[in-house]
């Protein structure tokens, strides 16, 4: 529908966010990336340890 004021000109229609998509993409993008160094984080404690345990274990 057409918003129109009262000189009878037709009123801008309530903006929206133009950046939507691209704020859910960049979201999307920091989630995959923030799980990948967590993983990463996570392999290399493991890492650690496992070494710890096989030198100390013998």
């Amino acid at each position: 529908m057409e918003n129109i004021d009262q000189t009878g000109q037709q009123a801008p229609a309530a903006p929206q966010p133009e950046n939507a998509s691209a704020h859910k993409q960049k979201e999307k993008e920091f989630s995959i990336t923030w799980n990948l160094k967590i993983l990463a984080v996570i392999y290399v404690i493991l890492g650690v340890l496992y070494l710890i345990m096989k030198f100390t274990l013998k």
